[in-house]
């Protein structure tokens, strides 16, 4: 049962790595809802099963991640 959940986990990340939404242009631009779902859903897996989500996995993800991260809503609401 583990098993199964843990290959859907990586199926729904690598689709979501496929597909990812465009970083904003610019700082003080502010994220669409498809770009705060996905970095929060991102946020979540990364905070609740950390080695879900890792670089080796996921480059393009994490990478877009980390830009997001970055930005002032994000950083201000981080999990702990």
């Amino acid at each position: 049962m583990l098993a199964h959940r843990r290959t859907a986990r990586q199926r729904a990340l690598s689709a979501l790595e496929a597909d990812l939404p465009a970083l904003p242009s610019h700082p003080s631009e502010a994220a669409t809802l498809d770009q705060l779902v996905v970095a929060i859903a991102a946020e979540c897996v990364n905070f609740r099963l950390p080695s879900t989500l890792t670089a080796n996995l996921h480059p393009q993800l994490t990478q877009w991640l980390q830009a997001m991260a970055q930005r002032p809503h994000m950083a201000a609401t981080a999990f702990a």
